[in-house]
């Protein structure tokens, strides 16, 4: 399949929550993607995206564990919670009352949501991009996001990681409906990204509204532990030793790398001619 990706029209719910409750439906879910993290000056750069694929027929419990987890967030903290946003856990900016809970109690929360991720993924496909020959690329994104728009680069990067995700729907028995989180509010995209019919659902990418469907938010929680992960791993010793390696609060970290483990199993590589991700 040839990536094209242009193409974004408004789409309603009704187009496509049918179509995932079908029996036997496979469903991609794209977590948000991100760029490394600055770890020090010597730390090359990197980008990180992966896949969550759900066990089959699993949707229905799936939404169940992170409505249960709402539940306990919302009895541990003290106020209503009505999605599962990983960036609250790691690290909440002051206006939201998640900067008030300790760091202690949003790594339990963080931890419980990775189990979740270890319960209801089948598999998670990374796409790790970080070699020397992708620096020029990864340099100019982040000078894209410094000025705060989307360039060729980005374009670029995510025409490869599209590119991996048809191949790996190839192996699919029927179309693959992939998702991604979307950033407006109660409204639903559809992104064309293939030119020719292929294993993709109507050739292109379902972007959802924040907090619509709880696999893109566990996708995100599983992101977070490999990010973590990769920038230790990328990073020299002389900017761990600088810096003591941390990225976030020191209780948060611990739940990142505790999440190892947990994840091990379900982690693959989504690039080509690599095992698996190098995370340990």
């Amino acid at each position: 399949m040839e990536s094209v990706i242009q193409r974004l029209h408004t789409i309603r719910a009704e187009d496509i929550l049918p179509a995932m409750a079908a029996p036997g439906q496979r469903m991609f879910f794209l977590s948000p993607g991100h760029l490394a993290p600055r770890v020090g000056v010597l730390s090359p750069d990197f980008y990180a995206r992966l896949l969550l694929l759900p066990r089959p027929g699993g949707l229905p419990r799936l939404a169940a564990a992170v409505s249960d987890w709402c539940q306990e967030a919302a009895l541990q903290v003290g106020f209503p919670v009505t999605c599962l946003d990983v960036a609250a856990l790691l690290d909440p900016p002051e206006p939201l009352p998640w900067s008030a809970v300790p760091a202690t109690r949003r790594a339990k929360l963080l931890t419980l949501a990775i189990d979740f991720v270890a319960q209801h993924a089948l598999e998670l496909a990374v796409f790790d991009l970080g070699d020397l020959e992708a620096q020029v690329v990864l340099g100019g994104m982040r000078a894209e996001q410094a000025r705060g728009k989307s360039g060729v680069n980005a374009l670029a990067i995510d025409h490869i990681f599209f590119g991996m995700m048809a191949r790996k729907a190839e192996r699919a028995h029927d179309q693959v409906i992939a998702l991604a989180p979307g950033d407006r509010a109660d409204v639903w995209q559809f992104r064309q990204v293939f030119s020719d019919t292929g294993s993709i659902w109507r050739r292109g990418v379902v972007l959802v509204p924040p907090g619509a469907l709880p696999g893109l938010a566990l996708a995100a929680v599983a992101e977070r532990v490999v990010v973590q992960l990769l920038a230790r791993r990328h990073a020299s010793l002389a900017d761990l030793d600088a810096r003591s390696g941390r990225l976030f609060a020191p209780p948060i970290e611990a739940a990142l790398r505790a999440g190892v483990p947990v994840l091990a199993p379900r982690l693959s590589n989504l690039m080509p001619d690599r095992r698996g991700p190098e995370l340990h």
